[in-house]
């Protein structure tokens, strides 16, 4: 599922969104996690969210009103990837995190959690993962 080179593409990947702004439908938790998981397999598995919206009220109408973590998890599965215990996350796996009190996307980089933050990445301890898939 992950390209031979995954690791340069998941590295090149994060350097190249370090300093990116949230921005709705583009960079926001979701579409970051998703085009991590591009970086790594060539495949998206957001795709069909893509375009869809482009601010929060318009991304809460895609959800449908269900959680993000729910809807993370259908896609997630569709494309292939399988649930894991937090602590089992390895590097470029897709995750939920905690980042204060909002849950959020982002991506196991292996001692560390990427997720996009107001004016660029933020990055968290594995602790505070609270779902994970394999990629």
């Amino acid at each position: 599922m992950r390209a031979p080179d995954w690791d340069t593409r998941l590295a090149a990947f994060i350097e190249a969104r370090r300093n990116t702004p949230f921005a709705w439908g583009s960079h926001d938790c979701a579409m970051f996690a998703g085009d991590a998981v591009i970086a790594i397999t060539g495949r998206d598995p957001f795709a069909a969210w893509r375009g869809t919206y482009d601010c929060e009220e318009t991304g809460s109408l895609v959800q449908g009103g269900a959680p993000l973590s729910l809807i993370v998890d259908g896609a997630l599965r569709t494309f292939g990837a399988a649930p894991v215990p937090p602590e089992m996350a390895q590097r470029g796996d897709v995750v939920m995190l905690m980042l204060g009190n909002a849950e959020t996307c982002g991506v196991c980089l292996g001692g560390s959690v990427a997720a996009p933050g107001l004016d660029r990445l933020r990055f968290a301890k594995p602790s505070a993962i609270v779902k994970a898939w394999a990629i």
